[in-house]
């Protein structure tokens, strides 16, 4: 068996490397020039030498690549987490109906807050994060999970233990989406959070989900905001567009958001969404409201 140092000693030319992995010389200088799958050593003439963890790496993105996953996402991930990936269950890689996984991804991560099992819980989101598509994550695992546990809290069948243990995990999720899809220097910016006594966090986190998986640069301040403490974010963030999500119908809500709305300079959007808006009325100009957050998509 060879050790850590043989492994990563440089010693194969490009020719065989392409016979050992079933990628082809021309699409190994594409891969690596593009997505920076590997980076192989130099011999003293140019030419290329790679490593038999370059090699490994190679077989494991190729394997990838070939049930549907997208190069130039999992060429970012590192060794364990193509590992996972790899090791995932049939149907998370393989299944051709998105929507029917995205159903059993939810359903596993309810189980998981159901027994009190939040590392468990964040294992399930981690995995699907790498399998699914940004976007598909966001609105097709995430949001349904995340309706269900409200649903459970306002009736009784999840405590508020359970619920919070929920929001811990979203929060976890939303900082490793952020790292897998580390968004380009000079990101759009975007500030999401909820007004003050508005302790439900889901739907501003699920529209920070939805915003990091499509490449903005996302400011999760949490809930229970006032709305001077979420304009001085945007103004040091230089944030042009804010999330606010809005469940209760609480008092001193419109106050709150003309007060951020006259704080904040005209060119900074602000969007508000969650099972609340329905209740909102005679919002001042310059407010918007949205009342399913699907509607971010043409927006972001």
């Amino acid at each position: 068996m060879l050790d850590e140092p043989d492994k990563a000693a440089p010693k194969y030319r490009i020719g065989l490397v392409a016979r050992l992995t079933g990628v082809s010389a021309h699409q190994l200088r594409i891969w690596e020039r593009r997505y920076h799958t590997v980076t192989p050593a130099r011999t003293e003439g140019g030419d290329r030498l790679y490593s038999d963890n370059d090699v490994a790496r190679l077989r494991s993105l190729k394997k990838l690549a070939d049930l549907g996953h997208s190069i130039g996402r999992v060429a970012r991930l590192g060794e364990p987490e193509l590992v996972a990936l790899l090791a995932m269950e049939p149907p998370l890689a393989e299944a051709a109906d998105g929507s029917l996984l995205a159903e059993r991804v939810s359903q596993q991560f309810l189980e998981c807050l159901e027994r009190v099992d939040p590392l468990e819980a964040e294992r399930v989101l981690a995995r699907a994060a790498i399998a699914f598509e940004p976007e598909l994550f966001t609105l097709e695992v995430l949001l349904p999970a995340m309706r269900e546990v409200g649903r459970r809290w306002s009736t009784g069948a999840f405590t508020i233990a359970q619920e919070h243990s929920a929001s811990a995990v979203l929060r976890t999720q939303l900082g490793a989406l952020m790292r897998l899809y580390a968004p380009e220097v000079g990101a759009r910016v975007v500030v999401c959070a909820t007004l003050p006594a508005e302790l439900h966090e889901f739907g501003a986190l699920a529209a920070g989900l939805l915003a990091a998986g499509r490449g903005w640069k996302v400011i999760y301040l949490g809930p229970n905001l006032p709305a001077d403490e979420i304009a001085d974010a945007v103004a040091r963030s230089r944030a042009e567009l804010v999330l606010l999500s809005v469940v209760l119908q609480q008092q001193g809500v419109r106050e709150q958001l003309t007060r951020l709305r006259a704080a904040l300079p005209a060119r900074v959007r602000v969007i508000v969404g969650g099972a609340g808006v329905r209740h909102l009325s005679d919002l001042a100009p310059g407010l918007e409201v949205m009342e399913r957050l699907e509607g971010l998509k043409a927006i972001l």
